[in-house]
């Protein structure tokens, strides 16, 4: 027994933790030791790739730099909030980005900036109230609104936004078009009842 190397990592640290229910402490066979730690390391690792695959349902804390290149790279749409901590409406919409985090995955990722310690990239933003979002595709802006909004509302946003951009292909890098102006320009010549041209 002297001799059985996996007996030895059992005086380490890790010998005091539980893997798939049960202590390895204790256990009197070589052969009985390589094997449970040969299937607690593949649990691990098997925990490790979830947890790494779940990652990109979060919702992620990010600053200017970080934000704007994950706006300019990510295929999928791109929600963010500006936030303060302070703000109460903020801390209500939280557990919401959540939930719409992790059942949107393929559809959208979530950043949130903290305008208390971004306060330029707020500025450039135009941010004068909060909580505010704003949506992106292949890199532009398609939308900004502020309030909180509900959660149907939210998620109404996100599949609009998202069939928007896998209609168009939402590999290519295109500029969102601007809006058809509601209001259009009268000809020149146009002048209104009972008006001539003296």
């Amino acid at each position: 027994m002297k001799g059985c190397s996996a007996t030895r990592m059992l005086a380490r640290p890790i010998s005091n933790v539980i893997f798939g229910g049960l202590l390895l402490v204790g256990v009197t066979s070589c052969d009985k030791v390589s094997e449970i730690t040969d299937k607690a390391k593949n649990l691990f690792d098997d925990s490790v790739q979830k947890a790494e695959s779940a990652g990109s349902a979060e919702v992620i804390v990010v600053g200017e730099d970080e934000g704007k290149s994950i706006i300019a790279d990510e295929s999928r749409l791109v929600l963010v909030e500006f936030y303060s901590d302070t703000c109460g409406p903020c801390r209500q919409v939280a557990p919401v980005l959540e939930r719409l985090a992790k059942v949107n995955s393929e559809k959208v990722k979530i950043l949130k900036v903290d305008v208390d310690s971004e306060r330029n990239w707020a500025a450039k933003e135009q941010i004068r109230g909060i909580p505010a979002f704003q949506f992106y595709q292949n890199g532009a802006k398609v939308n900004q609104f502020t309030g909180a909004p509900p959660e149907q509302e939210l998620q109404r946003r996100i599949d609009q936004y998202a069939t928007t951009a896998n209609a168009e292909g939402s590999t290519e890098n295109k500029p969102a078009k601007p809006p058809e102006p509601k209001i259009k320009p009268m000809p020149k010549e146009w002048l209104p009842p009972g008006v001539t041209r003296g």
